[in-house]
């Protein structure tokens, strides 16, 4: 058996040495009490392995290894993150397509209400003028009347 110990800040120091990512010792290295140590200490992983076993890696495999993670992971999250910003803009451009549309939806009723107005502002308009047309006509016409009749001297 082998003793692993997986450093999460490789370079720290403990029981007296400088610590790599990860790092195989031969079963008895360690104490008891520096395993529980390790154990107890959350920068540090401490695994048993077994020489012949197909999990035993050198320093250089941990390292490909936990590269090769970091960069899945940091795919995943940016898939992720993608995502969950083409939601927020499609979320946002929706939005903003709905609130035009009420604009727009609004000055349309505003631009029927002043049309109507107009239209009525000009019917009126023009029944005001063919009224004063009537009496233009009828007055002149009382106006010929007057003229046709012989002023009368006293």
């Amino acid at each position: 058996m082998k003793v692993q110990i997986i450093c999460t800040k490789p370079g720290m120091r403990r029981n007296g040495i400088e610590h790599p990512a990860s790092a195989f010792y031969e079963d008895g290295r360690w104490s008891d009490t520096q395993l529980k140590a390790f154990k107890g200490d959350p920068n540090f992983i401490v695994r048993a392995v077994d020489e012949l076993a197909e999990n035993v890696n050198t320093d250089a495999d941990f390292q490909l290894a936990v590269s090769t993670e970091v960069k899945r992971q940091v795919a995943v999250l940016q898939s992720k993150f993608d995502q969950a910003v083409q939601a927020a803009l499609t979320e946002k451009v929706g939005q903003l397509k709905a609130d035009h549309d009420n604009v727009v939806d609004g000055l349309g009723k505003e631009l029927k209400a002043a049309t109507d107005k107009a239209a009525q502002v000009a019917l009126d308009m023009g029944l005001q003028l063919q009224e004063a047309n009537t009496k233009i006509t009828s007055l002149e016409a009382q106006l010929a009347e007057a003229r046709k009749k012989p002023t009368s001297t006293k």
